[in-house]
């Protein structure tokens, strides 16, 4: 009998949980504090046995109003069962581990009640060897760390306590069990076929994780099942068709006429093999029509298609004697001398170097042109315009004749360009209306430069083109380019979201200038969007899911953040 005693002796009032401890009896030397469901009728639910220090002491899973004055709401903590990733087939052998999340909490008690769908699977063992229980436990009985385990193989179903005294585990994603199923039959994907028994917390007669608080609250907030998909099994023996013909690429096939065991799948059946192929001869020949009659008085023809199939050889006949008439080719392509220099008449002249096709004629070769005379001290100064003078900004893939604005992630901003009116000249490029650099021009036209600037800011750059003796032949209109070297940052997206199917999932980001887009990853889908959520879809399994969204600028800046969903 228990006595409830004060430091002086005297006996206490008993408390109402004192009189439900009072029934007791010995057990292989230990004493087990028991109570019996039939005296506790205004508690919520059943009891769990904890074991603390090598006593067994019960410990209460419900609150009764005559004990206890408030309980706890759940916590985001969860029972997670995880699913094989490797492919299973009627007869394998498989392990699924059932994991813990205790959202930071301290818990002393962990009740699962595992359900999975025994005609499809049969449950061979329970291992408890590699739980976050069994660390450093000193509550031990039969050498091991306390625990209860009970098996129920006819209705499908295993129930698993594990308890390790104050503080208990603190943990988000310590293993509970390793159980050990067997396929028995084909399952294809659907609903989840492993789950735990879960109704809310609070309630004591389903799945239940214990707090260490001195008051056995259930904190239970959450559980993931599995699905597990069952192949038939791996087929293993076969029986054939007769070998095909040898084909022209050396192998013969034949096809799988039955397989065992009954119902298998895949395997390793021989269907093709290498043999040597003869092709037969042809016989019969398809031509297509004679050509022109050539100057050696013979004309040719070519073979379209040869029977038998996949033939080879034969007595073909391809070319017959003609008599070769000459005709008249006309000229259809010239290739020309330079111009000449500008006569007084107003006419510049050109001659013919080569003509084509071959062996031609005639044709309308333009060997004159108009032109205005030049004085003799006017010197060649070709007049040209921006428009003349493509430049490239950065990695533009446009080329900017006209005024434009440009985005740029780097603060190195580069130009380049080409034109056949400044070889041997100059390229200035002004910033703000001042000149920034010059460059030469080569031999080759080609030129290009980087203009370093010191902060993300706007600018207005102008380019003007200098020809060989210093005279400006064109100035750009004003090209403006926006220099933007940081990254859009979240200001509001966990990295851990727990969501039903059709949820909204909001976030919040911002950029130093604006956010331009989006673009989401999610289930092997890739989105791109200017809004600034995204909604779970209804097809979405069950389980613990990646959500990635990427934010970027009108410059190209990115930023990643990588969100794990647990969809239940």
């Amino acid at each position: 009998m228990f006595k409830n005693n004060d430091e002086k002796g005297n006996e206490r009032k008993k408390r109402p949980i004192d009189e439900l401890a009072e029934e007791t009896y010995s057990w292989w030397g230990r004493i087990y504090v028991f109570i019996r469901k039939t005296r506790i009728k205004s508690w919520k639910a059943v009891f769990a046995v904890a074991f603390v220090s090598g006593a067994i002491v019960s410990m209460v899973w419900g609150i009764s109003a005559k004990v206890y004055q408030s309980s706890l709401a759940g916590l985001n903590t969860a029972l997670i069962l995880e699913a094989p990733g490797e492919t299973i087939r009627v007869g394998d052998d498989f392990e699924m581990d059932a994991v813990i999340d205790t959202d930071g909490e301290n818990i002393v008690v962990v009740k699962a009640i595992i359900e999975y769908d025994k005609e499809v699977f049969e449950l061979r063992n329970i291992d408890t060897s590699e739980s976050t229980f069994s660390v450093g436990n000193t509550c031990q009985y039969n050498n091991k760390a306390c625990e209860i385990i009970t098996r129920d193989d006819a209705g499908g179903k295993a129930i698993i306590t594990l308890s390790k005294p104050s503080p208990g585990i603190k943990t988000d994603s310590g293993i509970i069990a390793t159980l050990t199923f067997r396929a028995l039959q084909e399952s294809s994907p659907g609903l989840n076929n492993f789950s735990f028994n879960f109704i809310s917390a609070g309630r004591y007669d389903d799945s239940d994780m214990i707090l260490d608080d001195g008051n056995g609250t259930d904190t239970l907030d959450s559980v993931v099942g599995a699905t597990v998909a069952v192949l038939p099994p791996t087929c293993t023996d076969f029986t054939y068709s007769d070998w095909g013909a040898c084909q022209p690429n050396n192998t013969q096939t034949r096809t799988v006429v039955s397989s065992q065991p009954s119902g298998c799948s895949g395997g390793d059946p021989e269907l093709s093999r290498s043999c040597t192929y003869a092709a037969p001869t042809c016989t019969d020949f398809t031509y297509s029509d004679w050509g022109a009659c050539q100057p050696n008085n013979t004309q040719t023809r070519t073979v379209v298609s040869s029977q038998p199939s996949g033939c080879s050889g034969g007595d073909w006949n391809l070319s017959q004697s003609c008599s070769y008439v000459p005709e008249e080719i006309i000229c259809e392509s010239f290739n020309y001398s330079e111009w000449s220099v500008c006569q007084k008449n107003g006419v510049s002249t050109r001659f013919v170097l080569s003509q084509s096709p071959e062996n031609c004629s005639g044709g309308n070769p333009k060997t004159e042109r108009e032109c205005t005379p030049k004085d003799e001290d006017d010197e060649d100064a070709p007049i040209v315009n921006y428009k003349n003078n493509p430049i490239k900004i950065g990695d533009e893939k446009k080329k900017l004749g006209e005024s434009a604005t440009v985005y740029s992630d780097s603060r190195k901003i580069s130009f380049k360009g080409s034109s056949e009116n400044i070889k041997g000249g100059k390229v200035r490029i002004y910033k703000n209306g001042k000149l920034e650099k010059e460059i030469k021009v080569g031999s080759d036209s080609e030129w290009k430069e980087k203009i370093k600037v010191k902060r993300d800011d706007n600018y207005e750059f102008e380019v003007e083109y200098l020809n060989s003796r210093g005279q400006q032949v064109a100035k750009s209109k004003k090209y403006k380019v926006k220099v933007d070297t940081e990254s859009p940052e979240f200001t509001d997206l966990p990295l851990l979201l727990n969501k039903k199917r059709g949820d909204k999932i909001w976030w919040k980001a911002e950029d130093d200038r604006k956010i331009d887009r989006f673009k989401i990853e999610f289930l092997g889908r890739v989105k791109k969007t200017k809004n600034y959520s995204f909604n779970v879809s209804a097809s979405a399994p069950s389980g613990v899911h990646i959500l990635k969204v990427s934010a970027y600028d009108k410059a190209g800046n990115k930023t990643t953040r990588i969100v794990t969903i647990r969809v239940r």
